[in-house]
């Protein structure tokens, strides 16, 4: 952390510093973007999975980490499971061992749910998946919306960081890709369920 003494202003160069700590740290423990999350995969038989997840607008920073820690706890649980293996592993027996990460695995999981359980339902997701087959692409899920999504969600970031819009806007912008997620899910789950 840059050091600061009391009654002078920080220099431009330890004031970037801290912002940027803080940035870094507030990614951890709230994800890279304040709107949700996008990710892409590939699997090994060709497949490229996209998935948009977005958070109701409005939702604050103590929601956002709740969220981060509810979706990256089984893999994190997962791997603070193996570490507690490999380190106390010699030092406890397997029947104090086994018990100890199992209930602490839980305890996460059960954290998380709590923690989670009136914003999660909220939150809408748009999955495509596309893949090879005879010869051709074809894609499964709204690309479309995906991209237009997408696109809406990197403007208004862009014009937030900018100074180009005001949070009110960001805020209207987020609402109307919400929406159009909702749409998206709405109209699949209506035709899944015909």
């Amino acid at each position: 952390m840059a050091s600061v003494r009391i009654g002078r202003h920080p220099t431009p160069q330890a004031q970037g510093r801290v912002v940027n700590e803080r940035r870094t740290m507030t990614r951890l423990l709230e994800g890279r973007y304040r709107w949700g999350d996008f990710r892409t995969g590939t699997g090994r038989s060709g497949w490229i999975t996209y998935r948009l997840t977005v958070y109701p607008p409005g939702i604050d920073s103590g929601e956002r980490r709740a969220l981060q820690f509810w979706y990256s706890w089984p893999l994190a649980g997962a791997v603070l499971a193996i570490l507690c293996f490999s380190v106390l592993g010699g030092l406890l027996s397997p029947g104090v061992l086994v018990p100890a990460v199992a209930v602490g695995y839980a305890a996460g999981v059960v954290a998380g749910w709590a923690a989670t359980r009136r914003v999660r339902p909220r939150v809408r997701r748009l999955n495509v998946a596309r893949f090879p087959e005879n010869g051709s692409i074809q894609t499964l899920g709204d690309l479309a919306v995906l991209r237009r999504c997408v696109d809406a969600l990197d403007h208004l970031d862009a014009g937030l960081t900018a100074g180009r819009i005001t949070p009110l806007e960001y805020e209207h912008g987020w609402w109307s890709v919400y929406e159009s997620v909702a749409t998206v899910d709405r109209e699949a789950h209506h035709t899944r369920s015909v």
